[in-house]
């Protein structure tokens, strides 16, 4: 392979990492936002707040929380500690 179709095989490859990785992240906020609407009304701010977290691990965790939350106030206050 010459080094120009190395770089750009590199290219392509980290441009992959960061599809799956945004596609993981906004895969997970709809999946938190989807459990927090059967646990009541869901503010646009704490909406706007999910879509804007870009840390997938984060998200996961949140949503865990969101799981036993007995509604969104708790959840709320579950993740601003």
């Amino acid at each position: 392979m010459t080094k120009v179709g190395a770089i750009i095989a590199r290219e392509m490859e980290e441009s992959e990492a960061r599809g799956r990785k945004t596609g993981r992240t906004e895969g997970l906020s709809a999946a938190l936002l989807t459990v927090l609407t059967t646990k009541g009304e869901v503010s646009k701010q704490l909406e706007q707040r999910i879509h804007e977290q870009k840390k997938s691990e984060l998200l996961d965790q949140w949503l865990r929380i969101a799981a036993t939350a007995p509604d969104v106030g708790a959840f709320e206050e579950q993740i601003m500690r």
